[in-house]
């Protein structure tokens, strides 16, 4: 039995998301953040990797189309110029609140399709899918969402080495860009990455024993618009629970109960696209 509780994705325990696997990054006792930059980033994370997931391309066992590894491409060059732009060296002066005093901004959590269901196929998908949700799980539970106007390199570094790995993923598994291509810090995707895209090289051709999947049960864009708009950590906390629901592995599938304020980080202006972070300390 579980006497530890634990950190990982949690179930979205409300029909019919239930049924189709969605869940949510674990934020714990830390239900938001005093800087608006890193809520907002957190949140456009979480909006597009809501849009990725739900796209007819996670239903399909063949490699993502070229539209989905663009918007993917797109994501990882947005976060990556937002934490590099705007991380400070320790040696940098810190900008401070002064007599104001930072406003908690609870996250804005947005259920994404996570667990095994019929409308999640993809294998690709799935990976950048759980590598995400792992980036996030960190980025809501960083003891650097106490600082309201100043992204720590610490704090870029540990989150961005999860988004890296989906970077090189992509570049070298789909695109088939060389390892040194993908691998600097400064590298970002342009248009001349996506021209060649021509995954059949290097994957099977598993067409004939495959199945169109669940046709007749597409999620609408009016079902799935609340989500999109995000709900409040504080609001959704009684509708997770822990997956699976199984008391041999010591879960009753029972809500959560609600955490503690937690704060964020933030600060400075945006820098050029991409730029360099580097690897978190160990």
């Amino acid at each position: 039995m579980n006497v530890y509780g634990s950190d990982r994705v949690l179930l979205y325990n409300v029909e019919p998301w239930r049924e189709l696997g969605f869940g949510v990054a674990n934020f714990g006792d830390n239900i938001g953040t005093v800087s608006f930059p890193l809520w907002r980033l957190a949140d456009e994370i979480g909006k597009v990797q809501l849009y990725v997931m739900t796209h007819i391309d996670a239903q399909r066992t063949a490699p993502p189309s070229i539209n989905t590894v663009k918007r993917v491409a797109k994501l990882l060059n947005r976060i990556q110029t937002v934490l590099a732009g705007r991380l400070k060296q320790d040696a940098d002066q810190r900008l401070e609140e002064g007599h104001a005093t930072a406003t908690v901004l609870p996250w804005s959590i947005h259920p994404v399709p996570f667990f095994n269901s019929m409308v999640l196929r993809n294998a690709w998908l799935k990976e950048y899918n759980s590598l995400t949700m792992i980036a996030l799980t960190n980025f809501y539970q960083h003891s650097d969402n106490n600082l309201a106007l100043t992204v720590t390199k610490a704090f870029a570094q540990d989150v961005w080495q999860y988004f890296q790995e989906i970077k090189m993923y992509l570049g070298m598994e789909l695109l088939l860009l060389p390892k040194d291509t993908v691998q600097p810090e400064t590298f970002i995707f342009t248009d001349e990455h996506f021209g060649n895209y021509n995954p059949s090289l290097v994957t099977f051709n598993f067409e004939s024993l495959d199945t169109p999947g669940p046709i007749e049960s597409r999620v609408t864009e009016d079902a799935i618009r609340p989500l999109f708009e995000g709900i409040p950590a504080t609001m959704i906390i009684d509708a997770l629970a822990q997956y699976p629901i199984s008391g041999d592995l010591g879960y009753s599938g029972g809500a959560l109960r609600g955490g503690a304020e937690a704060p964020g980080s933030g600060g400075a202006a945006v820098g050029p696209a991409g730029g360099t972070i580097g690897q978190p300390t160990i």
